[in-house]
């Protein structure tokens, strides 16, 4: 299960995605995944920075996702569960999500199916050029008072300022870029 929440917020715990009724009443095991939202799961710098950088390489929450992936698929039949059949079920970002790990060359073949509900990685929410990332990381670099300008001449400095900014401030401070409904600041790259 990939929980949505326009990959801005969002957890697997809330009630409402509780799967014990399902896994009760079907021959289904459930298990769900938590992943990096907003700026921790998609903060997108790589064209600014220096090839060897690691730093702000965007479509974080979607490796946590594929590293999730690959542990149920290793570790299923340790819980009785065939690892051979294991479908992913995502609602919103999530069936964004999903529809990215059908596909990625990282996690196909590991799931055998789908199930998509109200949100694909085509959706106009679920997706952004990496040019417009870029502007969203920058904005946010200038909001936390990480001048975005140096990344030319000095774009150790700035990260490194990015780094020491608490993660309260940055949670607060991504939601500068959004643009009205279903305009998050935050997709995949």
């Amino acid at each position: 299960w990939i929980y949505g929440g326009g990959y801005m917020s969002g957890t697997s715990t809330l009630d409402i995605y509780d799967g014990d009724l399902l896994a009760a009443t079907f021959d289904v095991m459930i298990a769900s995944m938590q992943y990096r939202l907003g700026a921790f799961g998609s903060l997108y710098l790589t064209p600014e920075l220096p090839e060897d950088s690691d730093d702000a390489p965007g479509n974080m929450g979607l490796w946590d996702q594929a590293l999730a992936i690959k542990w149920i698929k290793e570790n299923a039949a340790a819980f009785g569960a065939d690892p051979e059949t294991i479908t992913l079920f995502g609602e919103s970002a999530g069936g964004g999500s999903v529809s990215v790990h059908l596909i990625s060359p990282e996690t196909r073949g590991m799931v055998r199916r789908g199930i998509i509900q109200s949100g694909t990685v085509n959706a106009p929410w679920s997706y952004m050029t990496g040019e417009r990332a870029v502007d969203i990381a920058k904005k946010l670099l200038d909001d936390c008072n990480c001048n975005s300008t140096t990344l030319d001449s000095n774009p150790i400095a700035t990260m490194s300022c990015m780094r020491a900014v608490d993660a309260s401030t940055i949670s607060k401070k991504q939601w500068n870029s959004y643009s009205g409904i279903l305009g998050f600041p935050s997709a995949t790259t």
